[in-house]
């Protein structure tokens, strides 16, 4: 504990609690003034209160060292200038705070980052918009397809992909499709058709109603591809039937409607007597876009022939 000493001669001793106080000699009744710095003797801040003092003798540390540094206040520079008249004079002037400095930068490139990437997805998006709607466009320009075999030919949309094949060996097949707007074209031949084909163009050909025995069998040929139809679906029904002329001659068209593994399909269908098959014209698209693509679907059907003719309707 530090001491502190009289005009007379008498050593007191002092605390830390004491610091800045005035203390009476009990040897001569001289009233002392205890210095800050004898009672900091031992090393130890006067927290300014005894109740953190207290805590101090059990090794507890000094709460005034552990608070949060104050913020720096910015710092301020004499410079000389001259006013208009030309006089010097001193003048106070701030120094920028380096940090802020760069804390501004950094926020402003971050902006500037956003904006950027708001504006390139922007961009991206309304370019992968405008690319959409022209997929979406219903095609309004054909190419002319003939299956290698030479037995059909027809139409098909600009922009949509073609595949082509047998089935049973000999029986052709084609497919125009389009995966975006979900549409599908196909044409395929009836092999189990085909007999009652022939008999029904030798029995057309014999008739004294040529037209009228065309319109049977074309009939009979619809209902034979209509039960197939049912057999694929497992809800089928056709509506809106009407006569259309193709490149083979007349044929039956309809709307039709089914589904199968709670999937509904919508479009055309249409039976066409050709010279050796019946052929099975198939048009779907989404439901609700029917209307749209009936032009399209008309058209192909329509130009379905001898894929040995020169040249379509």
């Amino acid at each position: 504990m530090p001491k502190m000493r009289c005009k007379c001669g008498k050593a007191l001793k002092v605390g830390s609690q004491q610091a800045g106080r005035k203390l009476k000699c009990p040897e001569c009744g001289t009233v002392l003034q205890v210095p800050e710095a004898a009672a900091a003797g031992g090393g130890r801040k006067r927290s300014g209160d005894g109740f953190a003092d207290s805590y101090k003798d059990y090794g507890a540390q000094d709460y005034t060292t552990q608070m949060m540094p104050q913020a720096k206040r910015p710092r301020k520079k004499k410079v000389q200038a001259k006013d208009d008249d030309g006089e010097k004079k001193v003048a106070q002037v701030e120094e920028v705070n380096p940090s802020k400095t760069v804390m501004v930068s950094m926020l402003a490139i971050s902006a500037l980052i956003v904006i950027g990437l708001a504006a390139g997805g922007g961009y991206m998006y309304l370019n992968t918009a405008a690319q959409y709607a022209e997929d979406m466009k219903i095609p309004t320009e054909f190419g002319d397809w003939n299956h290698e075999k030479g037995h059909v030919g027809a139409r098909f949309p600009k922009g949509f992909l073609v595949e082509e094949g047998v089935q049973a060996g000999t029986a052709p097949w084609a497919k125009f499709s389009h995966d975006i707007q979900d549409v599908v074209i196909m044409i395929r031949a009836s092999m189990s058709g085909s007999v009652i084909s022939e008999v029904d163009q030798i029995g057309i050909l014999r008739a004294d109603d040529p037209e009228q025995a065309e319109m049977d069998a074309l009939r009979s040929a619809a209902d034979y591809q209509i039960e197939k139809m049912k057999v694929e679906y497992d809800t089928y029904e056709e509506t809106n039937t009407k006569t259309i002329k193709t490149g083979f001659g007349k044929a039956l068209v309809s709307d039709f409607n089914g589904s199968k593994l709670l999937m509904q399909e919508v479009g055309l269908r249409a039976t066409v007597l050709g010279g050796k098959y019946q052929y099975n014209v198939i048009c779907k698209c989404p439901a609700d876009r029917l209307e749209d693509y009936r032009p399209m679907f008309s058209k192909v059907i329509e130009s379905v022939r001898n894929g040995r003719a020169k040249s379509f309707r």
